[in-house]
């Protein structure tokens, strides 16, 4: 009879447990489900923050790719400007080094008169510019430039050959100065030869043609105006003064009709070439002192 009751008794217990447990489950119908909820909202918050991550990455992607397509497009546009400013043709030509404002030249062609193409000045700079020069300086330099090509060296103000043909030196200048023998005309044009002028002779050049100039230490005869025919003109008759074929005067008779009959369309000999060969080694360092460098006089 005891067994019987215990048994009752252990069975009701079961039953009390099963019917709390479905009371609470009423009562709580989301207690296992919560935990699901919660692992659900941790899973779907780290989605979120790695689609999240993601999305910031190929943003920040896509702005350096901007930037670097940016900063490729800037140097281009950079390239493409310098090249312009430098030649406004294709690189690597003859003009790739014409300076801002100067007139291109297509190859074949003669360069623009207001600026002499090739020419390099004393340390290499750009073509002189000759738009600012008067036009009696300006054709003087076109017609060395025609006749000895580009000048050796050029400033501003001058053009300057060296050594071309008969020629020592040739100088053309912007300044013009007037002088009026055999006629009024303006001398820009100096020609320089290799010749040893007596001092004796000094004074009777000085007397023939003020525009005639003797450079004894540097063993120099110059002539400077207008035209190459006038200066060799002049230089012949110099010559003929030095060594007494002719007087000052009659030098000067010279110039002047061969001067007329050149404007008359004649073409005299004595305006073509030199009648003489310029002279070598015609310097002359004048040490008749006998002083060294040290101030001493020197022992003969």
């Amino acid at each position: 009879m005891k067994k019987v009751m215990s048994v009752t008794l252990l069975l009701a217990g079961a039953i009390m447990c099963n019917r709390a447990n479905a009371q609470y489950t009423t009562m709580n119908p989301g207690s296992t489900g919560s935990q699901d909820t919660s692992v659900n909202r941790s899973r779907s918050n780290q989605d979120s923050s790695m689609n999240s991550n993601r999305d910031w990455d190929k943003t920040r992607q896509d702005t350096s790719a901007n930037k670097n397509w940016n900063n490729n497009r800037q140097d281009s546009l950079n390239k493409n400007q310098g090249w312009n400013n430098k030649s406004q043709t294709m690189p690597g030509t003859q003009y790739d080094k014409m300076r801002p404002g100067e007139k291109m030249n297509k190859p074949g062609t003669s360069p623009d008169k207001n600026s002499i193409n090739g020419m390099n000045g004393i340390n290499g700079s750009n073509p002189a510019d000759l738009s600012g020069w008067p036009q009696n300086s300006k054709k003087a330099a076109q017609a060395m430039i025609e006749k000895y090509g580009p000048p050796d060296a050029a400033t501003a103000d001058a053009l300057f050959w060296k050594d071309k043909g008969q020629w020592k030196k040739i100088v053309v200048t912007k300044e013009e100065t007037p002088h009026n023998f055999p006629m009024a005309h303006s001398d820009m044009l100096e020609q320089c030869i290799s010749y040893k002028v007596p001092p004796a002779k000094y004074d009777e050049l000085a007397k023939f043609d003020g525009s005639v100039n003797a450079d004894r230490t540097r063993g120099t005869l110059s002539a400077r105006c207008d035209k190459e025919e006038n200066n060799i003109l002049a230089l012949n008759l110099a010559h003929d003064i030095i060594t007494g074929k002719k007087t000052v005067e009659q030098a000067r008779a010279a110039l002047a009709s061969n001067v007329k009959e050149k404007m008359n369309g004649g073409n005299p000999v004595v305006m073509q070439k030199l009648q003489f060969s310029p002279q070598a080694n015609a310097g002359d360092d004048d040490n008749t002192a006998g002083i060294a460098k040290d101030g001493k006089k020197k022992i003969e």
